[in-house]
């Protein structure tokens, strides 16, 4: 099955054989698809940057910009300071949605079926020892952030992180 699939994806231009190294590359129809989602969030982040350069210019920290994609949430913008401690996150990373202060913003203010299908999971996947992985304690910690407006939390998406969400 695996080189069927293989097969097609190469056949379709996702992938490229590489015979020097015997390995797939990433192919041009990948790039053309990456090409056109970041059209399609060009006007938004444009609009992000200097509204996420202010502040972090204020409060000399990392601040990015997530949407909602499925069950994961995408960061399409960020803004790290010039000097001192940073938070690294790349535009284009890709978090579950129960993870971190973002995600619980998102779970709170987004559509309530998208929440009810992520309360579903008998356990929530651990992206470090202090995500929440039991749904009802999520459910908790997304009705207050819901009541409150705003969100915190440590360690919960990277060990020794803290964030605050909005």
């Amino acid at each position: 099955r695996l080189l069927r699939l293989t097969g097609t994806l190469e056949a379709a231009g996702y992938l490229v054989f590489d015979s020097a190294t015997a390995r797939y590359e990433v192919g041009p129809k990948v790039y053309r698809l990456a090409w056109l989602a970041k059209d399609t969030l060009d006007g938004l982040t444009k609009l992000l940057h200097p509204r996420l350069d202010k502040l972090t210019a204020m409060t000399d920290a990392t601040a990015f910009f997530s949407i909602v994609r499925g069950d994961h949430r995408l960061v399409i913008a960020k803004s790290e300071p010039e000097e001192g401690i940073r938070y690294t996150v790349s535009e284009g990373q890709l978090r579950p949605l129960h993870v971190g202060a973002t995600g619980a913003v998102l779970l709170a203010f987004g559509s309530p079926e998208r929440l009810a299908r992520v309360l579903r999971q008998e356990q929530l996947p651990a992206v470090t020892p202090a995500t929440i992985t039991d749904p009802k304690v999520l459910a908790e910690r997304v009705e207050q952030v819901a009541r409150a407006g705003i969100a915190f939390s440590l360690g919960e998406g990277t060990n020794d992180a803290y964030a605050c969400a909005v």
